[in-house]
């Protein structure tokens, strides 16, 4: 009786590992998405030593598909040439610092953002614990590159040290010598100064979050519902799970204190 009981258990457990197998996707199995990007914008997406493709927007895009159900081929490609890609669909998809504008929103498809690049507050580490936010800039200098917004949201809050620059290389190196105590400028080039620009290793840091809003998506052709309904799924997921952010603090340093990734971007941006 007791060797009848432990054939029918296990006839059991092998029935319900062959079903469980027979459900099991395999890697190779998986659907292939053909993504452009263009690896010339440290952190967000650059070759590293080897040749490879890394950066936010890579990591971003492969737990997108992980958790979409999807494998992805990167395509290298240079920045107009991923557009025309689109519209002839040599790729199926575009992650690459991509901004949501009214203009491309009329010519292609985007997910929901993955990311917002607006812009930042950068100061010294030694100000860590006496700045949270621009409100705490008040009373100090900060550097703003000419010709952008950042002059004006410093002034609409009250800092009335406001001094402009012809190259954000400038305002850093004379925040470096002590000349202003802070830089407002887009996320994606304070990541860079901050976390992989090597002559201001651990010198810096990203306070607070965005101070405007600049959504990044993914770009798909325009029409195709099932992509974007896939990539849209796996952008909840990870936003869900926190993955983003993750990956925000990783990278960009935004949310976090983090030092620089050990796998450091070149040392210059297109």
């Amino acid at each position: 009786m007791r060797y009848r009981l432990y054939s029918v258990i296990s006839l059991f457990l092998i029935t319900i590992m062959g079903i469980m197998s027979a459900f099991t996707i395999k890697a190779e199995d998986l659907p292939k998405v053909i993504v452009a990007t263009d690896a010339s914008l440290p952190p967000m997406e650059f070759l590293n030593s080897k040749g490879n493709i890394k950066g936010f927007d890579i990591e971003v895009m492969n737990a997108i598909a992980k958790e979409a159900g999807f494998k992805v081929e990167y395509r290298n490609t240079k920045w107009n040439n991923i557009f025309y890609g689109l519209e002839s669909s040599r790729f199926d998809a575009a992650i690459s610092c991509i901004i949501v504008t009214r203009e491309r929103a009329k010519r292609y498809a985007f997910s929901i953002p993955y990311a917002n690049v607006g812009q930042v507050l950068v100061v010294p580490r030694s100000l860590d614990k006496e700045i949270e936010d621009l409100e705490d800039m008040k009373d100090k200098v900060i550097g703003v590159k000419l010709g952008s917004p950042s002059a004006y949201m410093a002034r609409r809050i009250g800092v009335t040290k406001v001094k402009t620059y012809r190259s954000l290389s400038s305002a850093f190196r004379h925040m470096y010598s002590g000349k202003i105590q802070g830089v407002i400028c887009p996320l994606v080039k304070a990541a860079y100064y901050v976390k992989y620009k090597k002559d201001y290793k651990d010198i810096f840091m990203i306070k607070g979050g965005p101070i405007t809003h600049v959504p990044c998506a993914v770009a798909i052709k325009r029409g195709d519902k099932h992509m974007l309904d896939l990539i849209n799924k796996g952008i909840e997921s990870i936003k869900k799970k926190d993955i983003d952010k993750k990956l925000a603090c990783k990278w960009l340093g935004i949310g976090c204190t983090c030092r620089p990734d050990p796998d450091t971007a070149p040392n210059s941006q297109r």
